[in-house]
């Protein structure tokens, strides 16, 4: 059994580390009973057994006894940090089921051919590139004959079977970094065996040839796909255009803590553009595009980037008025070149007031053209012969018969262009936005309201002007919204953040037990969520699932009653039929964080409780929200309910999928914002 050690970012350096690993057999009744070697030891083994190892190191440990033929296990990992004369524990991993069965097939040998090697105990050599393919050969284990093989890489969701004794394969990574090739064999007879596992490291491929962050305070932007000089293609910035403390980045730590800078555009005459009669990109090779856009609204042309040719743009990514994001690209460089541009379009109309991930890739060897919004494909469309463009690249702006068009208003961030097709896989990791330093996504404030002003309303600290109104009769009490069950609520105009994007939310609530009494089992009382125009987006809830009664402990010989339920992360619904997470059984009567994580990249939501994870993520689609934000009470069959008795504080949402409890932790219950 196999797990890699992780500390919480900031610890890495002097970090003391064991993997703990439990294991468990299923029983014939269908419980799960811990592996011991004796009665008496813990339910879990520690490896190393003595001293500590360092962040980031493969560490692996036998079961504790001797396993039972043709027994079904399952074993889970967690990291323990001893530093500081404490020690801590991470969130366990997701169980891993296996069974025992000697008489099949061992685990496979695996050969690495060109131009990947295996990583050992103690080095990974990283060779080739994402889309750079390698050699494989598998082989039997020590007397093993062997039919056949199934393999997959880590970034896969499903087997490739291939026939063969001793057959050879060539498998691409999509990205680069650590990946891990699983490979099963089959005998003779039909049986699979055990799974060999082998890990080896890509290389980074080139790289953009132009990288933005727009995190200056004057002059040029600044190409920061290299550090040489000579080599960088800085963009000059219109007089009108800003870059104001507003970036998707939020809150980042280098060079010094700041809060990250974004290009400000008015949609009159602000734009930026770089290499001035010289392209950045041959739009008939192949080439990738991608960014971050805010718009201030949605009630014009409007376009993101767009490399010019001398009357048109050979690639654009623009909306039009109340359309979705598109691609366009153009064959025809001339002053009725529109006549013949190609668009490939989103699923979803472009909203205003959020951060959204806008990419394209075209590959010149198959004349494809693709569409990404928020790391998910959106469409295709085949292209062939697209025009030189040796113009401008250009920012804010593009070129259509002659004329710079679609100025836009509002926000854009982190642009880069690639000569080269980046993968699905790559455009997801690049609208994950992570953190080079840390490899957590970073996590931009979209939402958050001081309880502490006085007034009709509450002020949105976050800078982005979406202040939250109470309904009438609502108090505040201590920090908190005082509401009622059955009327009082408190709304702001929504959507907050992109809802088809990975998101971040989080509130405080405590629970009024004798209100809920009262409640049917099955009332869903809503912390927050996003409505849409008949039902939820998504929501935090909590879900009644029954009562209990029992002596009070002041008094045993008084009986006392106590709500009893769950909270929930997911889609909110009147017949509960919507996909939700759940938490273990809730505390009321005190206060609870509870936080929800949706995952665009990987279509996953993640409920927390303080920062304990509630579970595996769940697989989850979006939808688009419109209307209210709503705290307090959720939108279901076109008309409000699920109305909370209790209280309500610290609502925040930030653009961005935190990762995991530390950064939940170090974010939602720290300093981090």
């Amino acid at each position: 059994m196999t797990a890699i050690t992780e500390t919480v970012w900031g610890g890495e350096d002097g970090a003391s580390l064991r993997i703990a690993i439990q294991t468990e057999k299923k029983e014939n009744d269908g419980s799960w009973t811990p592996v011991r070697a004796n009665a008496g030891d813990a339910a879990f083994i520690e490896r190393p057994s003595s001293g500590y190892v360092g962040d980031n190191v493969k560490v692996t440990g036998d079961p504790p006894a001797t396993l039972t033929e043709g027994a079904l296990y399952r074993f889970r990992t967690w990291t323990k940090s001893f530093a500081d004369g404490q020690v801590r524990e991470s969130s366990p991993s997701g169980d891993c089921y296996f069974k025992v069965d000697s008489s099949a097939p061992k685990a496979p040998v695996i050969t690495f051919g060109s131009p990947y090697s295996s990583c050992t105990s103690t080095s990974c050599a990283a060779a080739g590139k994402p889309g750079n393919a390698g050699t494989f050969t598998f082989g039997p284990a020590s007397g093993d004959t062997n039919a056949a093989y199934q393999y997959k890489l880590s970034t896969d969701t499903a087997w490739t079977e291939i026939a063969g004794a001793k057959p050879t394969v060539s498998i691409t990574p999509p990205i680069s970094g650590t990946m891990r090739l699983s490979v099963k064999a089959k005998d003779p007879l039909g049986r699979w065996g055990a799974t060999n596992i082998a890990d080896f490291v890509v290389s980074p491929g080139p790289g953009p040839v132009v990288a933005y962050t727009f995190d200056e305070t004057s002059g040029q932007a600044i190409d920061v796909s290299t550090t040489d000089p000579a080599l960088q293609q800085n963009a000059d910035l219109s007089a009108s255009a800003q870059r104001t403390e507003t970036g998707r980045r939020g809150w980042v730590q280098t060079p010094t803590p700041h809060q990250d800078h974004a290009l400000q555009l008015n949609g009159n005459d602000g734009y930026a553009n770089a290499a001035f009669g010289k392209p950045v990109l041959d739009t008939r090779a192949s080439f990738s595009a991608a960014g971050w856009v805010r718009l201030d609204n949605t009630d014009k042309n409007y376009s993101l980037m767009g490399q010019s040719g001398q009357f048109m743009s050979g690639f654009a990514l623009s909306a039009h008025s109340g359309k979705p994001w598109g691609l366009s690209m153009n064959t025809d460089d001339t002053l009725d070149g529109n006549l013949t541009t190609r668009w490939v379009y989103g699923k979803n109309n472009a909203r205003p007031g959020v951060w959204t991930h806008v990419a394209a890739t075209y590959n010149d060897a198959t004349d494809i053209a693709r569409l990404y919004i928020n790391g998910q494909l959106q469409g295709e469309m085949a292209v062939a012969s697209p025009m030189a463009s040796y113009g401008t690249f250009s920012i804010g702006t593009v070129k259509s018969g002659g004329n710079w068009v679609n100025r836009l208003a509002g926000r854009i961030d982190e642009v880069k262009l690639w000569q080269e097709e980046l993968s699905e896989l790559a455009v997801k990791q690049d609208a994950s936005l992570l953190d080079p330093a840390g490899g957590k996504p970073q996590v931009n404030l979209a939402g958050a309201w001081d309880l502490a002003t006085t007034g009709t309303t509450f002020a949105d600290t976050s800078g982005n002007g979406r202040a939250l109104t109470p309904t009438a009769g609502t108090a505040v009490k201590g920090g908190a919204l005082d509401l009622n069950g059955t009327t009082q609520a408190a709304t702001a105009a929504g959507p907050i953040v992109d809802d088809t994007g990975s998101f971040t939310v989080t509130a405080e609530a405590k629970l009024d037990n004798t209100r809920l009494i009262d409640k049917p089992n099955g009332y869903k009382a809503q912390v927050i969520g996003q409505r849409t125009a008949t039902g939820s987006s998504w929501g935090l809830w909590f879900e009644k699932t029954g009562t209990r009664t029992e002596p009070s402990e002041p008094d045993p010989t008084e009986m006392v009653t106590f709500v009893e339920g769950n909270w929930r992360f997911g889609r909110l619904t009147a017949d509960g039929s919507g996909t939700s997470v759940a938490s273990k059984p809730a505390m009321l009567n005190m206060n609870v964080q509870v936080t929800g994580v949706y995952n665009a990249q990987d279509g996953t939501i993640t409920l927390y409780v303080g920062a304990a994870s509630q579970g595996d993520p769940a697989a989850y689609t979006a939808t688009v929200g419109s209307g209210e934000l709503a705290v307090g009470k959720g939108f279901t069959n076109s008309t409000w309910g699920n109305f909370l008795p209790g209280e309500i504080k610290g609502m925040r949402l930030w653009s961005g999928a935190m990762k995991d409890a530390a950064q939940v932790s170090s974010t939602v219950l720290g300093a981090g914002s």
